[in-house]
């Protein structure tokens, strides 16, 4: 069965979608104007849907128009290319001769993919793709990420109920992205600060270098090495250690490995702003309801990730 965002009451009360994984990152089949185009990387950190450069070309996408996004290392222009019939998920299999009416092929609103040079960047991740789906990609149908079960699913909006054993946090909204309250200990007083979501992140937690010069008590050790991320808009060098004591997601979690970063200048301010990457949100099943403003947590559910110190 095909589906479509545009008519949200015409989904299933839910659509299961089956993922791959690779170094923890999600990836969706896809399919372009009806044929097979691979493996698309779910970037929950993204507002915009990207696609490489070469790939676009290979694929003869006509442009339509320019744009700049913002990315770890400052911004980027790029252009547009127009897709048609933008899609991902499984054909409707059959099981025992009946058909499983919860799986099929969704066709998402987006019809301009961002055409952004990715050469070295797949790499650099650990991970071939050439595609990414972002967190806008969804609009505001209820949608679950099960990273150790490898799915994804939809809900019909009046048919979506949260699920029962998950906690439910408020989701603040910055850039189209989806951020969550988390809170460090520096021994004297709780540190707040808000976390983007961010499943195309490869470390477990990014924080603004800012959190380190203010709260220094907040690191188990002092500064253990040294590096750099690499991402949309260059590279930026970061500061790696491990935070003592964290609370996300209604967890206590102790010894978190961490990178303090300086962010670009927009995530700049009192408001303390980083990102929880995939190392960590492995270990969740995380059910958006971006409409009315919440994520429902659940950790660890049945699946093959490994738990982590709470």
């Amino acid at each position: 069965a095909a589906y479509t965002l545009a008519e949200p009451e015409a989904l299933p009360e839910r659509l299961d979608i089956p993922l791959a994984r690779s170094d923890g990152y999600l990836l969706v089949p896809t399919y372009l104007n009806g044929e097979s185009a691979g493996l698309m990387m779910i970037d929950t950190g993204a507002s915009l849907s990207v696609i490489a450069q070469g790939v676009a070309g290979s694929l003869g996408l006509p442009k339509d128009g320019a744009g700049r996004t913002l990315g770890v290392g400052g911004f980027e222009d790029f252009d547009y290319r127009r897709a048609e019939h933008f899609s991902i998920g499984q054909p409707t299999s059959t099981i025992a001769g009946q058909k499983n009416a919860q799986r099929g092929v969704l066709q998402l609103e987006r019809e301009r993919l961002a055409s952004l040079r990715m050469v070295g960047f797949g790499e650099a991740l650990g991970v071939g793709w050439a595609w990414s789906a972002a967190f806008t990609d969804f609009g505001d149908v209820p949608f679950a990420l099960d990273a150790p079960n490898r799915q994804l699913t939809l809900y019909q909006p009046r048919a979506f109920r949260p699920p029962a054993e998950a906690t439910r946090h408020r989701l603040r909204d910055f850039r189209k992205l989806p951020m969550v309250r988390a809170e460090l200990d520096d021994g004297n007083q709780r540190v707040e600060v808000w976390l983007i979501i961010d499943y195309g992140a490869d470390n477990a937690l990014t924080l603004p270098r800012a959190v380190l010069d203010r709260y220094p008590g907040v690191v188990a050790v002092n500064a253990a090495g040294s590096g750099s991320t690499r991402g949309i808009g260059g590279t930026v060098s970061s500061t790696q250690t491990w935070v003592e004591n964290f609370r996300v997601f209604g967890l206590n979690l102790q010894h978190i490995p961490v990178n303090f970063e300086t962010p670009p200048p927009t995530m700049r301010g009192e408001v303390l702003i980083g990102r929880i990457g995939n190392s960590l949100l492995q270990h969740f099943r995380l059910t958006f309801h971006p409409a009315h403003g919440w994520v429902y947590a659940e950790w660890n559910p049945t699946g093959d990730a490994d738990t982590t110190n709470n």
